[in-house]
């Protein structure tokens, strides 16, 4: 697992502080927004995976622990959904404008490029961008593929989306939110651990402070 090099500030204490107020460099990324009848405190939505990680395909206390780490104050989290029948595993897309009238919370669109490295290509050149003036209020855009740091924030402050979806980096990262927040190294998981198995590569990753003091000490 990877280590990070970054040294955390003394302003770094308590965590939901960290996510109050405006961010000097992700004002957009950091700013809160409501959602059907949620109020996000941020807009970095945590993508749903098939981490393939539930026997028989029923959630267990590994799940509930593995999204618990990744969670944030007023954050939003789209989990795997538990499949009908063994058949029934694919992910099933309708036509906006069939949507619409539902008055949905929100709509998640996958980038259909996400490039080498899951980089993806210019997103303010996406196929996507044609559809979101079809999205009506008061549901809100979610869009996911390859967006960092900077690509989210530039996304959300030209308003191709109303929040972004990062869903790899959160393997790795479950403080992902705070790393955004500091500027902090991000670790990168092991390929072989990202789908199936049990808690290795899942829920033993640690936060930045953690890995910190384990290099301290």
């Amino acid at each position: 697992m990877a280590a990070t090099n970054a040294a955390p500030t003394k302003a770094s204490a308590a965590a939901p502080a960290l996510l109050k107020g405006k961010h000097p460099e992700l004002p957009s990324v950091f700013s809160p927004i409501n959602v059907g009848d949620m109020k996000l405190s941020h807009r970095i939505v945590m993508g749903a995976m098939t981490r393939s990680r539930a026997p028989n395909h029923v959630p267990n206390d590994l799940q509930a622990l593995y999204y618990s780490q990744r969670s944030t104050p007023g954050g939003l989290q789209i989990t795997e959904g538990t499949p009908v029948s063994t058949t029934g595993h694919g992910l099933f897309t309708y036509v906006i404008k069939k949507l619409a009238k539902h008055k949905l919370a929100y709509i998640h669109l996958t980038e259909p490029v996400w490039g080498v490295g899951g980089q993806g290509p210019d997103h303010s050149e996406s196929s996507l961008n044609q559809y979101i003036s079809l999205v009506e209020a008061p549901t809100k855009v979610v869009r996911t593929g390859g967006y960092r740091r900077e690509s989210t924030e530039k996304a959300l402050s030209t308003g191709l989306t109303d929040l972004v979806g990062i869903s790899y980096p959160f393997i790795a990262n479950p403080d992902l939110v705070l790393r955004f927040w500091h500027n902090w190294d991000l670790a990168f998981s092991e390929p072989k651990h990202n789908y199936g198995g049990g808690q290795v590569g899942y829920t033993d990753w640690p936060t930045f402070r953690e890995a910190q003091a384990k290099m301290v000490a």
